[in-house]
């Protein structure tokens, strides 16, 4: 159905004033497609969305051929029809319409806008003494129609009138109070006299009590009338709404049982009529979310306020559920109250459905916002008494590291020590042996250096005499004592509020990369900044080296460590690196737990 609308508007908007209008479009058979709030609810209308009506089922009969042509000649022609038309739907509704055919590629619309028309009903009843439309539009309606003069005389009554109150046309030129029951004739004199001396129509409902203890409830209009010889009358029209009264009290009655139910429940209950559009919501909903009554719209409103990582997994839930006519469905989601925070909330709904359409959604919400903080705290306490563990681990592996460290230093050095010294006591007799002297020497001289640097490395700095900085700083001065690397290092004081451990696993990578830079690179420049942006402390060590290819290296243990501590802290580390172009370490490690 490609309609241009740009063309729609512009009928629309030539049409005029359309706030208190009809506007429907319907197709060649005359089936509504689409039909605006006012013809809507004016007419009792169902949703044209899920239920087909015809626009001819509601013309009166009297009119019928005249609206068949009128849409028959604006398919044709393309050209605007005027026609008045009674449109019935529980009452007439006198009105004048224009139809117009909507431009489009596929089969042919037509846009037809109304308007009451109430002078067609003084129109109508100025008839009464004549063979003219009156007599052919009352013999057929259902609703009773009579017109009284100034007397209180009846002057007129449709065939219904009479057949209801059991009259014949003996009864006209008789006063109306002894024609029809005394509460209804009683209730309606000064409607009458009203209407007259006002040249004024009026509306009203009423109901009658009959002797045998019966109700029943009519709309009434009443309006003026004048007579060929220039007197005022009252002409009036009654549809008889006993079964709208009844199907009402039968709602208000579940209504009131509703409330009652969802009065004593501490859930949160709501019903959504996809037809009508109305919403129900208990007090328990309004007093969770806030908003007043008068704001809360349909389920788009609902799905605007549903918390954005939310939204789309419960569109998609209730999409599921709709299309394939599930009955019911559950979900959790976080909503955002009228004050702006959000709960969490448990999402019981019941789908019915008609012919396979759904028309009704009736919810139930639970606030688990308590339940939902006591999980995470759990969770929080969990991975804080895992995480202590672990760094209680670490503590203990660095304390063994660097028992190790120092008997390797103390102890084993000392021997190596004393043995170089027992062995350049010995004197050697010939050339042989003096080469095994100096050759033994020698490894012993390279074992010393050796077990004196692994004990360096074992040794754990101490950190809460000397800050992550100052560690590094020394590091690379060691470094540039014993190399010709030169080393640049940049950094914030951010990285002093980091707790012990993650101070001591960030120089460990610096030493853990600085050794591979070392052994591998061939550079002679190094790079090392230590910054925090945001909430993450970020460590960056790059190096101008001989580079190497990351898909066809594997990982040797230093860089493996490297990784294992970063990840301990919820981190990451990346190595970037192309032969020729050196080597980038990065680091990121969360700046608070």
């Amino acid at each position: 159905m490609k309609w241009k609308f740009e063309q729609i508007k512009n009928m629309i908007r030539e049409s005029g004033e359309i706030s208190n209008r009809y506007l429907t479009v319907i197709d060649e058979s005359g089936d509504i497609i689409y039909a605006n709030a006012q013809m809507v609810r004016q007419l009792h209308l169902k949703n044209p969305r899920f239920f087909k009506t015809n626009f001819s089922s509601l013309v009166h009969p009297y009119f019928q051929n005249d609206f068949l042509s009128s849409v028959k000649s604006s398919l044709q022609e393309e050209e605007t029809y005027l026609v008045e038309l009674s449109l019935k739907n529980s009452h007439d509704h006198p009105m004048r319409w224009k139809f117009r055919q909507l431009p489009s590629e596929e089969k042919k619309f037509l846009l037809c806008i109304g308007e009451e028309v109430p002078a067609l009903k003084k129109v109508v009843m100025a008839q009464i003494g004549n063979e003219g439309l009156l007599p052919s539009l009352m013999k057929h309606s259902p609703n009773m129609a009579w017109v009284v003069d100034h007397d209180m005389q009846l002057v007129y009554a449709n065939h219904a009138f009479c057949h209801y109150f059991g009259l014949d046309a003996s009864a006209i030129n008789k006063k109306i109070d002894q024609l029809i029951p005394g509460t209804l004739a009683e209730s309606l004199h000064q409607q009458y006299l009203k209407v007259m001396e006002t040249d004024t129509s009026l509306e009203t409902e009423r109901s009658v009590k009959w002797a045998n203890g019966s109700e029943l409830g009519f709309h009434i209009d009443l309006f003026p009338v004048t007579a060929e010889d220039g007197s005022k009358m009252t002409a009036v029209q009654a549809v008889n709404l006993s079964d709208h009264f009844s199907r009402e009290r039968q709602l208000r009655d579940l209504n009131d049982r509703l409330l009652n139910l969802s009065s004593i429940t501490a859930n949160a209950v709501w019903e959504w009529d996809l037809k009508t559009g109305k919403i129900f919501r208990n007090e328990v909903l309004l007093d969770m979310i806030g908003y007043p009554v008068e704001h809360i719209r349909g389920l788009s409103w609902w799905l605007r306020r549903i918390h954005p990582e939310d939204r789309e997994r419960v569109e998609n839930r209730i999409k599921e559920a709709t299309e394939n006519n599930q009955k019911n469905w559950e979900e959790e989601y976080r909503f955002q109250c009228a004050d702006g925070s959000y709960i969490h909330v448990r999402d019981h709904q019941i789908l019915v459905y008609e012919n396979g359409v759904p028309v009704k959604m009736i919810g139930s919400l639970e606030d688990i916002t308590q339940l939902k903080e006591a999980q995470d705290k759990l969770i929080r306490e969990k991975v804080e008494h895992q995480l202590n563990l672990s760094e209680t681990v670490i503590q203990v592996q660095e304390k063994e590291r660097t028992r190790i460290g120092r008997e390797l230093h103390d102890n084993v050095n000392q021997i190596l020590g004393t043995t170089k010294l027992f062995m350049s006591m010995v004197h050697p007799v010939s050339d042989d042996e003096k080469e095994i002297k100096d050759k033994s020497i020698e490894y012993l001289v390279l074992a010393i250096e050796e077990i004196r640097k692994l004990s360096r490395e074992l040794v754990t700095p101490e950190m809460k005499e000397t800050n992550l900085v100052d560690s590094i700083r020394k590091l690379i001065s060691e470094i540039e004592f014993t190399t010709e690397i030169r080393i640049h290092f940049d950094h914030d004081e951010e990285s002093e509020m980091l707790s012990p451990g993650k101070k001591l696993t960030l120089f460990r990578i610096v030493q853990e990369q600085l050794k591979n830079i070392i052994k591998y690179s061939q550079t002679k420049k190094v790079d090392i900044t230590l910054k925090s942006p945001d909430s993450m402390i970020e460590l960056t060590v790059r190096d101008y080296g001989i580079g190497f290819d990351p898909k066809k290296s594997r990982n040797g243990i230093g860089l493996t460590n490297i990784h294992e501590r970063a990840k301990f802290y919820n981190g990451t580390a990346d190595i970037k690196s192309a032969p020729g172009k050196g080597c980038t370490l990065s680091v990121a490690i969360p700046l608070y737990r």
